[in-house]
């Protein structure tokens, strides 16, 4: 599967029809059309559901999409990666933070680190902590920043000493509300 395919494939699936998605593409509508009737074939399923006037992604359609936007996003990265090597410190560094106190950081550090090195950029995604250790698996991220105890192990990983608190919460009328704290052992309970 060549990246040029991917490219189309999400074209079609972000413009909705074939005939749009040809003109962004600067192609005729049926080259594109075989060009997505050949990736059809290659993997063996149907990708669209094609109406009159629109296309909708078929289940593996969707699965195409989203695995599709993260490798033409690797490629990217790794393109620019290759050409900044010999060049002062360049590049996009991406981070996945879940939502914790230790997330307030991350300004300022950034901050500090691009006064120094200017050509760098930062991309900042926020998710749960199973959304940025999947995407820090799959090279989509450089690193994590995460609220622990965790599966952690099979990690490189340095403790910010930041202690977080959590709170609950519930309809008033609840019995939880009426205690003055609540342990994970009553909340399991219930």
């Amino acid at each position: 599967m060549e990246f040029r395919l991917l490219r189309y494939f999400l074209a079609v699936a972000r413009e909705g029809t074939v005939s749009k998605a040809a003109e962004t593409l600067f192609l005729t509508q049926p080259t594109l059309s075989r060009q997505l009737s050949d990736l059809e074939y290659e993997l063996g399923t149907q990708l669209f559901i094609r109406g009159k006037k629109h296309i909708e992604l078929t289940e593996a359609g969707m699965i195409l999409r989203q695995r599709a936007e993260e490798i033409l996003e690797l490629q990217e990265k790794t393109v620019a990666e290759i050409k900044n090597r010999d060049k002062n410190l360049s590049g996009v560094v991406s981070i996945g933070a879940a939502e914790s106190k230790a997330a307030e950081i991350l300004p300022p550090l950034i901050l500090n680190f691009q006064k120094k090195y200017p050509a760098v950029r930062f991309e900042i995604q926020s998710g749960v902590a199973s959304f940025v250790k999947d995407k820090v698996d799959r090279g989509l991220l450089d690193l994590g920043l995460l609220i622990t105890p965790g599966d952690i192990d099979r990690y490189r990983f340095l403790r910010l000493g930041i202690n977080e608190r959590s709170g609950i919460l519930m309809n008033a009328r609840s019995p939880l509300a009426k205690k003055q704290t609540v342990t994970v052992s009553v909340l399991i309970s219930g």
